[in-house]
């Protein structure tokens, strides 16, 4: 949505495997959109990008309908040379537009002033919020033992 709100309409399904740059059969050629650079798509949930950045089959799934949703996006993901990406809830742009909640707007502001959005790889961050748990486990550890002798 973004690249369409700078560079104007582009069909995500015409992108070129081999240049990687959207092709517009309605404009010229020297009115195509610039090279976007990669796209990435990047979801909170945890079992989809499992699912779509392992090489295990589809099939295994049990529910049908999701097998099939599953065997649908990994053949849009490997057309349009996607790169798949997990990040937390907490750090996803597109919540600003779904959303009626002010840190994600403001997480969207953020980015689009300063002009970056940078994710680290996804076992740095989920290492980080292990030991984030932890961390809370430990704190309320240490405080029911403190209320119960009051």
């Amino acid at each position: 949505m973004i690249a369409e709100a700078k560079h104007g309409f582009f069909d995500l399904r015409s992108m070129s495997q081999v240049e990687k740059t959207p092709i517009v059969a309605s404009l010229k050629k020297e009115e195509c959109v610039p090279n976007l650079g990669p796209i990435v798509g990047i979801s909170d949930c945890k079992s989809l990008y499992d699912h779509l950045t392992s090489m295990s089959s589809v099939s295994k799934v049990e529910d049908k309908r999701v097998a099939i949703d599953l065997a649908i996006l990994r053949q849009c993901v490997a057309r349009t040379g996607l790169t798949i990406r997990w990040c937390p809830t907490e750090l996803v742009l597109a919540d600003a537009l779904t959303k009626d909640n002010m840190d994600p707007a403001d997480l969207m502001r953020a980015a689009l002033h300063i002009g970056e959005y940078q994710l680290n790889k996804e076992a740095t961050i989920l290492g980080l919020k292990k030991k984030q748990r932890e961390e809370r486990i430990k704190k309320r550890q240490t405080l029911v033992p403190a209320q119960s002798k009051e």
